[in-house]
């Protein structure tokens, strides 16, 4: 019985995880930049308000590198995780094979 606390993956999941991270990463990097703000440096709104797209326009960049950070880390997960399911899977089958090649003693 698996527990409320154990992840489950499966390369095929972390497959989609990659493609939906790079593709909102890409949507991010794509998006129409924020407008510029009317009127004079010095009014109090539009500092504000350049501000505000300035800080906007600082986390879409940080967003859209998580976002590829992460749909490379969940790539190389899936890679690495199918690699390691084959390796099993042979470990398991030399095993299997051995045991059968294995002459039980007295006979």
């Amino acid at each position: 019985m698996v527990g409320r606390d154990v992840l489950q993956v499966s390369q095929e999941g972390l497959q989609v995880l990659a493609a939906h991270c790079e593709a909102a990463a890409a949507g991010l990097v794509a998006a129409t930049a924020l407008p510029s703000v009317g009127g004079l440096p010095h009014q109090a709104t539009a500092g504000a308000v350049g501000a505000a797209h300035a800080a906007v326009g600082r986390a879409v960049k940080v967003l859209a590198r998580r976002g590829q950070t992460t749909a490379v880390k969940a790539a190389k997960a899936g890679a690495e995780f199918a690699g390691t399911d084959d390796a099993a899977a042979r470990n398991l089958a030399d095993i299997g094979s051995t045991a059968a090649a294995v002459t039980p003693l007295g006979v």
